[in-house]
This record gives structure tokens, sequence and C-alpha cells, in this order.
């Protein structure tokens, strides 16, 4: 997996997904805004439909039928501001390469305002990337431990 970080444009952002972390009640906010402006007013209405509100992982996909560079948009409620942490940046990090796998997407892109640019949170996402794209492969041990490369416990 590549990791990069970049300065861009929200409505630049070329991708399969593009992940927009609000704070619950920003579902208004400034990046909405920008995105609705190119969406002619498309995502406002369904947000409106919805009823998203940014709760701590609640999940909007919106598909942009080529009006943006990024084929979709996933907004993902963070929950209060209040109770952000790294450990909720993380498993937002999870819910969003879960759903980026589901849509099959092959580039994921992030879009974080100003504010929330701390090397924490950022490691944090990667982390939970990382992580939510694990898969323990048994066979591959099985074949480790039968060539003996690793130790199987009982001959320790």
């Amino acid at each position: 997996m590549n990791v990069r970080i970049q300065q861009q444009p929200l409505t630049m952002l070329e991708c399969d997904l593009l992940v927009v972390p609000l704070v619950q009640g920003e579902q208004s906010g400034a990046s909405v805004q920008a995105l609705d402006t190119v969406l002619s007013g498309a995502l406002r209405e369904q947000l409106t439909r919805s009823g998203f509100t940014g709760k701590e992982g609640q999940t909007l996909l919106f598909h942009t039928q080529s009006r943006l560079p990024s084929r979709a948009v996933l907004l993902l409620g963070l929950g209060k501001a209040e109770n952000l942490a790294t450990e909720t940046w993380r498993r937002a990090a999870g819910e969003a390469h879960k759903e980026a796998r589901g849509q099959g997407a092959k580039h994921l892109a992030w879009f974080f305002t100003a504010d929330c640019r701390h090397e924490d949170l950022l490691a944090a996402v990667v982390e939970g990337t990382l992580l939510s794209g694990y898969v323990f492969d048994k066979e591959a041990v099985s074949k480790l431990i039968s060539s003996r490369e690793i130790g199987h416990p009982d001959n320790v």
C-alpha cells in the first residue's frame, strides 16, 4: 500500500473513493458545501433524505456521476468533537477501508481540513486502514510451519 500526503482542493482530488470525515453537526460545513456546489445540490438532497448528522460510525456513500474527479464520496461520521480521539480516527479509517473494498476502489483519498492535519491523526488513519486490510492466511502460515521456517510450538 502506498501512502502519500498532498495538498489539493477537495473538488480536485482524483480517486475511486474520496473520504470526507465530519464531526457531528458539520453536515452543513464548508467541505460539504464545496462538494454540493459541484454536485448541483444533489449531495445536500441526499443528506436530508438520509438523515446523516455525522454521528460516530454513520456513513453516506454518494456516487458523483463523473461530476467530480472522484468516482464516489464517502461522508464519514466521527461523532461529537469533544469525544474525538486517535482511536476514533482508527475506527473511522477501518470503516472507510471496508467501504472502499466493498466498492472495488483501488485508490482511496482522504480530505482533511486544516485543523485536522495533526501527525497523530494522520498516523491513526494509516494504522486503521492497514489494520482493516489485514487478513489471516491460514494456508500460508501452515506452509511456513511445515517448511520449518517458523518453528511449531510443539518443536520449540
